[in-house]
């Protein structure tokens, strides 16, 4: 049984394929939490960051819209996404830029490594279907 933090990550990812055309599935969250070890909100940044495709993504529109917004609206600070990035570039590389200003991006170069991640993590999903069920709870 997922825990309540996931299924609120599912709902809030569900919501974002009409606001920013965004498709990001449970699964996706799952492979870049164990190929980086990061938690799944950090993994949920960077992956609405891949799925912008080097877009720049609005901080505000990040702070706001990240899992579990609503219920910690005090920790939405601009210094708090700081730090999220920063754990993003020390787990995964130095492939999310700062737009300053205005908010963050992904590099070519980061969203290679993020789709070779993921196509390993399929293949993975694909020989071993129960792989990461039992974790989540």
């Amino acid at each position: 049984m997922p825990c309540e933090r996931c299924l609120e990550l599912e709902e809030r990812i569900a919501w974002l394929e009409g606001e920013l055309g965004v498709q990001v599935k449970q699964t996706q969250v799952r492979v870049i939490c164990t190929a980086f070890s990061i938690t799944p909100t950090e993994a949920w940044f960077a992956l609405i960051l891949w799925k912008a495709k080097g877009r720049t993504v609005d901080r505000y529109w990040l702070l706001d819209n990240r899992p579990c917004a609503e219920h910690h609206p005090e920790s939405g600070h601009l210094n708090m996404l700081r730090v999220y990035m920063s754990k993003l570039r020390r787990s995964i590389g130095p492939y999310f830029k700062t737009d300053w200003g205005k908010g963050y991006c992904i590099t070519p170069e980061g969203i290679s490594l993020i789709n070779r991640t993921l196509a390993e993590g399929a293949q993975g999903e694909e020989h071993d279907p129960g792989r990461g069920r039992d974790d989540q709870a």
